[in-house]
C-alpha cells in the first residue's frame, strides 16, 4: 500500500470517528445490555477498529507484502478478541446476578469464577498467538513499535475525548454556574 493511500484512509476514518464520537458522548461510559465494549451496537466500535488498525498501520511504517498480511492476521485476533470479551462479559453478569441473590449458592459462584478465568486464559492464548503470527511478519523493530502502539492507543484515545469534552462542554444556564 503506498503511503499517499494509507494518509488518505486515516484522514477519511479519523473524521468518520470524530462525526462519530459525538453521539457516543452521551452514553454512559459502560456498556449496557446487549452493548459492545465499545458504548455502542457496532457501529461505533467499527469506527475504532478501524481507527486502530490504522493508526498502527502508520506506527509501523510496512511494506506492501507485510502490509496484506499483517492486516489479515491482525483482524483475525481483534475479531478472536472481541468474542472472548463478549463471553468474559456475559459471564461476569451472571456471576455479578448470583452475587445479588440473598443467599448465593457457593457452588455456582466457584464455578462462573473458574469459567471466566479460562475465559480470561483463552483471551491471553489469543494475544500470544498473534503476537507468533506477527513475528513471521514483522522484523523485531516493528514488533517494538506494536507493543508501544498498544500500551499507549486506549490512553491516547482517552485523553483526546476528555479533551473534546472539555472543550465542547454545553454552556452554562445561568451565570452561578460560571
Amino acid at each position: 500500500m503506498s503511503r499517499k493511500l494509507i494518509y488518505m484512509m486515516i484522514i477519511i476514518i479519523s473524521l468518520a470517528s470524530v462525526l462519530a464520537i459525538r453521539p457516543a458522548l452521551a452514553q454512559p461510559p459502560w456498556p449496557g445490555p446487549g452493548q459492545s465494549e465499545m458504548g455502542g451496537p457496532g457501529g461505533h466500535a467499527r469506527n475504532l477498529e478501524s481507527l486502530r488498525l490504522l493508526k498502527l498501520l502508520e506506527a509501523l511504517d510496512l511494506t506492501e507484502e507485510q502490509s496484506d498480511r499483517f492486516i489479515v492476521a491482525f483482524s483475525e485476533f481483534r475479531k478472536a478478541w472481541r468474542e472472548v470479551n463478549e463471553q468474559i462479559q456475559m459471564e461476569v453478569l451472571v456471576l455479578s446476578e448470583l452475587m445479588e441473590q440473598e443467599k448465593p449458592d457457593v457452588e455456582k459462584v466457584q464455578k462462573k469464577v473458574v469459567d471466566i478465568e479460562l475465559l480470561r486464559n483463552k483471551r491471553e492464548a489469543t494475544r500470544n498467538n498473534f503476537y507468533e503470527k506477527a513475528k513471521g511478519i514483522l522484523t523485531p523493530l516493528q514488533i517494538g513499535k506494536m507493543v508501544v502502539f498498544e500500551e499507549s492507543f486506549e490512553k491516547k484515545l482517552l485523553e483526546s475525548v476528555r479533551g473534546f469534552r472539555k472543550h465542547h462542554a454545553p454552556f452554562p444556564d445561568s451565570a452561578d454556574e460560571l
